[in-house]
């Protein structure tokens, strides 16, 4: 991408060899230029034997309903992100909108790389937040948005968003914030989490950060975004990094609630990865209040019916 006040995102290069899998290698690289995002277009499901992204080299890709996209080997290499956006049809039936959902044989997130979803939830509006635990809002303080916890009270006692959802298979979107009144202008709180589904049948390698946070309530007294949702299923899970789905900060003089945390859910046979409050976040958000912590819950297929169920909030 060229440069700017923001580099342009950079292209995308697809490799087919002639011999070999036919689904091919995308490549995206933006010579070390970190800026906007390379794009696949929205409307079908794309199946790659392999993806990498390098160099600065960012790619959103969009849900499309219920069908999984494939990335056989996903490789995120340091200073690249992946951004997955969920499948939301724009009603107020949130029953039927749906996580990203991918399919992989090995996905690598290098130090420094990351797969995201933060903000991808449900949107702030000029009143109560968007989603199932929108935090109250529009008159003059926002409330914080709740999905794995209660959203925090705004400064003028309105209440914060309910918690909701699976705790053991997490695949809804965070809820927004409630918006903030300053003077005669209303200002929007901050959006929901995504939903991100990862069913990868090797190893979750994570070094840097797969993340769907909550986004900070905006400019006037507004609520922050609830986190959103993290389902894997994998047969290794290692790595050093971080998984997290946080509450979004309550902003304004008169602050608005924090975002609640959201839901994490790890299925696997072989862990590396510490659990502890360090390398798994579900924090609630700060604010007039602070938002509920959210949930985690994980089981070692082989050996354990039941899941462990861990909760932690900041330090």
């Amino acid at each position: 991408g060229g440069s700017g006040q923001q580099y342009g995102g950079a292209g995308t290069v697809f490799l087919q060899q002639s011999s070999g899998d036919p689904r091919g290698t995308l490549l995206v690289d933006n010579n070390t230029n970190i800026g906007q995002y390379a794009v696949l277009p929205k409307g079908q499901e794309y199946n790659f034997a392999n993806v990498i992204l390098s160099r600065g080299g960012n790619l959103q890709a969009s849900a499309v309903s219920t069908n999984p996209f494939t990335f056989d080997v996903l490789t995120v290499k340091s200073d690249s992100t992946l951004l997955l956006v969920p499948y939301n049809n724009g009603n107020a039936d949130y029953t039927d909108d749906l996580p990203f959902k991918l399919n992989a044989t090995t996905v690598t997130v290098d130090s420094g790389g990351k797969i995201i979803s933060d903000g991808q939830g449900y949107v702030g509006t000029g009143g109560d937040g968007a989603g199932v635990g929108g935090g109250k809002g529009g008159y003059w303080v926002g409330a914080g948005g709740g999905y794995g916890g209660l959203g925090g009270n705004a400064y003028d006692g309105h209440s914060g968003g309910v918690a909701y959802g699976s705790v053991i298979e997490p695949s809804a979107l965070g809820s927004a914030g409630g918006a903030g009144v300053n003077g005669s202008t209303y200002y929007a709180g901050g959006n929901g989490g995504g939903a991100i589904r990862f069913v990868i049948s090797g190893t979750l390698t994570v070094n840097g950060t797969l993340s769907v946070n909550g986004s900070n309530g905006t400019t006037g007294r507004t609520g922050g975004g609830s986190g959103g949702s993290i389902w894997v299923t994998t047969n290794v899970l290692a790595g050093s990094g971080v998984i997290q789905s946080n509450g979004g900060i309550g902003s304004g003089d008169y602050p608005g609630g924090g975002g609640a945390g959201g839901r994490i859910a790890l299925y696997y046979d072989t862990n590396t990865l510490p659990f502890d409050a360090t390398h798994l976040q579900t924090y609630g958000g700060s604010g007039y209040q602070y938002g509920g912590p959210g949930t985690i819950f994980s089981r070692k297929m082989s050996e354990d019916a039941n899941g462990v169920l861990r909760i932690f909030n900041q330090p």
